[in-house]
């Protein structure tokens, strides 16, 4: 287990290396295919030797041990993105905290980028960037499925997702990857094909359907206009990957009876089309172009924070600023449970409507029985309590110390949420006035590191990365 644990990710990781070095071949990228070589080199050395070190040790935690999860999924969201930064560094795109900085946002799905204009970049760079976010979608739901759920480490309610497995930690890892891989590679080529429909070439779509439907936020290229029919299809796959992925499992099996668990899904289309609405009445107040302008550019920008996505709507002619309380408020509420999508995802914020709304039903009459549809008990309603703290007091943390390392407040305040909502490309949704030039590029070391401990903790689930740092745990 612990073999397949380390190991083999890392020779996944090698194999994907594949694309972008076939890619920079065929362009004569000098540089990146010296750079994929390198890496590709070190990751399957790295991959084989792990494997036949460890191919016949008895690992009698395997998934069952709560405390040996929380160490390797930390250890895996930290360790992976080193191999996966080697590239940015040998093709001499970036430095090395710069390039571990961009492997750990794209490997979360975050899209915070220190390349302010991808177009300079190596095409093989770019297409490596949207192979991470893919890579790390998929690694996040797998996670949930064969980890986080069986072990009861999150608490869903109704959003729990109806798999096969059903919790079963004897379901082997590569059954539960084969089963999420079949539907999520699958509208990744339905995506691709249909944005190859529209204007878009062959080699952006590629990289675009990568990103969408993994709610990552990389873009191929600032100067793609997509047209009608290519802004739908990236609305559409950016709420389909805010979507329980358990629900397109089950309609992919046949099965369309989801009213009785479908309520976050309900929630995430109100929020949607309501979100919407105030955003295509901020922009056509600002007089940034006409109602089906403003409507057009007020759904891609509702779909594109309330998902995490965050990509802006393409639209280089007007300029379409968020207003703050909305951008701050969107993706930190985020996209459904089981989903690819950051924030404290829909489900948890249902829950906890639903306590507060009983409670104060308590008040008023402390003797009433009243049934509860869709609720948890007290252990799970604490910990979703806790979670929230938590959330927040590392957003202040956060926030704090890109003040100090000299990023303006409101800058400073935008990128804490978008790290830990995984949602960082929402920047670029920020007032360019209010912006004032900042990028994370301009973003120190001390910055960075709380900027990377952020996107892992919004990934990973925060109060399993806190929990590392209690005594308690390592007592045990």
């Amino acid at each position: 287990m612990i073999g397949r644990f380390f190991g083999l990710p890392v020779g996944i990781l090698a194999t994907a290396m594949l694309a972008p070095l076939s890619c920079a071949f065929f362009l004569d990228e000098q540089d990146a295919l010296i750079g994929f070589l390198i890496a590709m080199l070190i990751a399957a050395f790295y991959a084989v030797i792990v494997l036949l070190a460890l191919q016949n040790k008895n690992d009698n935690i395997g998934r069952k041990g709560r405390g040996a999860v929380f160490l390797r999924l930390a250890a895996f969201w930290f360790s992976l993105p080193i191999f996966a930064a080697i590239p940015f560094v040998m093709s001499g795109e970036m430095d090395v905290a710069s390039a571990y900085f961009e492997a750990i946002s794209g490997f979360t799905t975050t899209g915070a980028s220190v390349l302010d204009d991808p177009d300079r970049s190596a095409r093989s760079i770019l297409l490596w960037r949207a192979v991470l976010q893919w890579l790390g979608g998929l690694s996040s739901l797998i996670i949930i499925a064969a980890f986080l759920l069986p072990l009861k480490l999150i608490e869903m309610g109704e959003g729990t997702p109806v798999l096969p497995n059903k919790g079963d930690t004897s379901i082997s890892l590569e059954h539960i990857t084969l089963m999420l891989l079949v539907p999520y590679g699958g509208l990744t080529l339905v995506c691709f094909m249909a944005l190859l429909a529209s204007n878009l070439s062959a080699f952006h779509a590629l990289c675009m359907s990568l990103s969408l439907i993994s709610t990552g936020g990389f873009i191929s290229s600032d100067t793609l206009e997509p047209n009608l029919f290519g802004r739908i299809i990236m609305m559409l796959f950016m709420l389909l990957g805010a979507v329980n992925f358990s629900y397109l499992c089950a309609i992919s099996r046949g099965n369309f009876r989801l009213s009785r668990t479908a309520s976050e899904l309900r929630l995430l289309l109100c929020l949607w089309l309501f979100a919407a609405l105030l955003l295509s009445v901020s922009f056509y107040d600002n007089g940034t172009g006409g109602w089906m302008e403003s409507a057009g550019a007020g759904l891609f920008a509702a779909a594109s924070l309330l998902s995490t996505t965050a990509m802006t709507s393409f639209d280089v002619g007007a300029d379409y600023s968020v207003p703050v309380p909305l951008l701050l408020l969107l993706p930190v509420m985020g996209g459904c449970c089981f989903s690819t999508a950051g924030g404290i995802k829909l489900a948890r914020i249902l829950l906890v409507t639903r306590h507060s709304w009983r409670e104060l039903e308590k008040l008023i009459h402390p003797s009433s029985v009243v049934p509860v549809r869709g609720d948890i008990d007290a252990r799970g309603m604490r910990t979703i309590w806790a979670y929230f703290g938590a959330f927040f007091v590392c957003l202040g943390i956060g926030a704090s110390l890109l003040s100090f390392s000299g990023v303006p407040f409101l800058p400073a305040l935008t990128s804490a949420v978008g790290a830990l909502s995984n949602a960082g490309a929402m920047l670029h949704y920020l007032d360019p006035a209010a912006l004032g030039g900042h990028s994370y590029d301009d973003v120190g070391l001390l910055g960075k590191g709380a900027l990377i401990f952020l996107m892992v903790a919004g990934r990973v689930e925060i109060l399993l990365l806190l929990g590392l740092f209690l005594p308690a745990y390592w007592r045990t």
